[in-house]
């Protein structure tokens, strides 16, 4: 009979080492062992981020870096593709550059970022504001500051680049095309097509993430490398889960320096999941209890009590066979 699949329990112990856990990121909390400084092209990459190659419990799932045929890093960010030209892990921020802005004069971002949709995003924010804008116009436009692009080769008439853009800024004549922030105020700049290349800038912090996501992560890591040496003896369950145990407790270790606020919902989250699992192990032990348990006392009470049951039976039947002879022995003439 295959043994029922143990569900790894964050205990009490883990929830309150977590809560006692000093509120610093040591260097071997963001060097976890066996993890090092992964490398594509100048780029080398720390904690949080990580390459796709890289060992799964070796940085941040939701700063997986990709690094293509040109030893270019690239990220993806709100369903586009960027290319990561420079990352400053003091001061918590990563320079990208779209990667349809880095071939031609002419090249145009790969897709739009409108202000609202970056300040949605979970992992990273934006440290500059300002933006510019490409619009396609059916005619030729004198507006101060619209800047012509020469795209012959994009099939529109006229391509033109809006620094500080806005949509009060769209002329009659002309559709929007995208959207895209940069680092800093390009209006004056001489060659717009360099600047816009030199990409923006963003924030990065795995303290921003939402207990829930942690959560998701650090059960995902603790369990990745333990259900593949999961035995089939129950004894052996025990050194699983308290590798399980390590692992999650070294992985909630890395967000201990969060405001208060975070703390106590993602250790009301925890609190909440202890709770769960308690309940289903109470409920394993039970059925244990049970089906293994009761059999295994019952089963000498049986057996202890069918053999007195038959010898009791034996020694009813010796007095009645005496009874028998006896009345035999007065039956028969001298």
């Amino acid at each position: 009979m295959e043994p029922v699949k143990p569900s790894y329990v964050p205990s009490l112990l883990t929830a309150l080492l977590f809560l006692f856990a000093a509120t610093g990121c040591a260097e071997e909390q963001w060097f976890p062992e066996g993890c090092r400084p992964s490398k594509c092209g100048h780029i080398v990459l720390k904690y949080p981020f990580r390459l796709t190659t890289d060992p799964y419990d070796c940085g941040h799932s939701s700063y997986t870096l990709s690094c293509d045929g040109q030893n270019r890093a690239l990220m993806d960010f709100h369903s586009g593709k960027y290319s990561v030209t420079a990352i400053d892990y003091e001061e918590a921020t990563v320079q990208v550059v779209d990667v349809g802005l880095q071939s031609t004069n002419c090249s145009l971002p790969s897709r739009s970022l409108p202000p609202a949709s970056i300040g949605t995003h979970e992992f990273y924010s934006l440290v500059s504001r300002n933006w510019v804008g490409f619009v396609n116009c059916s005619e030729k436009v004198e507006f101060k500051k619209y800047r012509l692009l020469p795209c012959p080769s994009q099939g529109r008439a006229f391509v033109y680049a809006v620094p500080a853009y806005t949509a009060a800024d769209l002329a009659p004549s002309c559709s929007e095309i995208s959207i895209t922030p940069t680092s800093r105020d390009v209006s004056s700049e001489p060659d717009l097509i360099q600047a816009l290349q030199q990409g923006f800038v963003l924030s990065f912090s795995p303290h921003r993430l939402r207990p829930s996501t942690v959560l998701d992560h650090c059960f995902d890591l603790a369990q990745q490398k333990t259900d593949d040496s999961i035995g089939k003896n129950i004894f052996s369950w025990i050194g699983r889960l308290f590798k399980f145990e390590n692992r999650l407790r070294t992985c909630y270790g890395r967000y201990t320096d969060l405001g208060s606020d975070y703390k106590r919902k993602l250790v009301f989250a925890i609190f909440v999941v202890i709770v769960v699992e308690v309940a289903q192990a109470l409920i394993i032990i039970e059925v244990v209890r049970k089906v293994v348990f009761v059999p295994l006392f019952l089963w000498p009470l049986l057996v202890y009590k069918s053999r007195r049951k038959k010898k009791s039976g034996e020694d009813e039947e010796k007095p009645t066979q005496m009874q028998l002879n006896d009345s035999s022995e007065r039956r028969s003439p001298v």
